[in-house]
């Protein structure tokens, strides 16, 4: 999970606090399980995006019994950044895992784009890893260790796995272009 894109898209739909944008992804325990969301990651990223002009303080909430709590909006750089950071993790990504934030802000970018950049990402996916590992390592490297064929086995499993997942992930965006 992207967590810039996963402020970044927070921040487009409504200003907020860093810990509230942690606490909303941690009620979705999976999230913050899957991702490594932590307090400081996100606190970390927050800062950097701070510093790059996507995101500005609205207001600091200041009591004197209590830590300052700054609330955050998104810049129109910010929404222009977060935009290209979608389009690039789907360019780019190999799991979906990764997409998790992408997802879940999906509808601040072009379906249609996602959908020819996704696409050719998945084919070109398909290209470097088709035929199976098993296939492209030479049988006689494959008899030089008995457990070669196993670990050749067990990636390409794995690879399959992910294509499988990507494309179903490709399917379920697809049908969001009628909704």
């Amino acid at each position: 999970m992207s967590i810039p894109i996963f402020i970044l898209g927070s921040l487009a739909e409504q200003n907020n606090y860093a810990y509230s944008i942690y606490k909303g992804a941690a009620e979705t325990l999976a999230i913050v399980q899957v991702s490594g969301l932590t307090e400081s990651k996100l606190y970390y990223h927050f800062e950097a995006l701070h510093k790059r002009g996507y995101v500005e303080t609205v207001e600091v909430l200041k009591d004197p019994r209590r830590p300052e709590k700054t609330m955050y909006q998104i810049t129109d750089a910010g929404r222009l950044e977060l935009e290209k950071k979608i389009y690039t993790i789907f360019k780019q990504s190999t799991d979906v895992g990764e997409l998790y934030s992408a997802l879940i802000f999906i509808k601040h970018v072009d379906i249609d784009e996602v959908l020819s950049i996704f696409g050719a990402n998945i084919e070109k996916q398909k290209m470097r890893w088709t035929p199976s590992l098993k296939d492209k390592v030479p049988q006689e490297v494959l008899n030089k260790n008995k457990h070669l064929p196993f670990i050749a086995d067990h990636a390409t499993s794995y690879i399959d796995f992910r294509i499988e997942w990507l494309e179903r992930l490709f399917t379920y965006i697809k049908s969001l272009q009628s909704e």
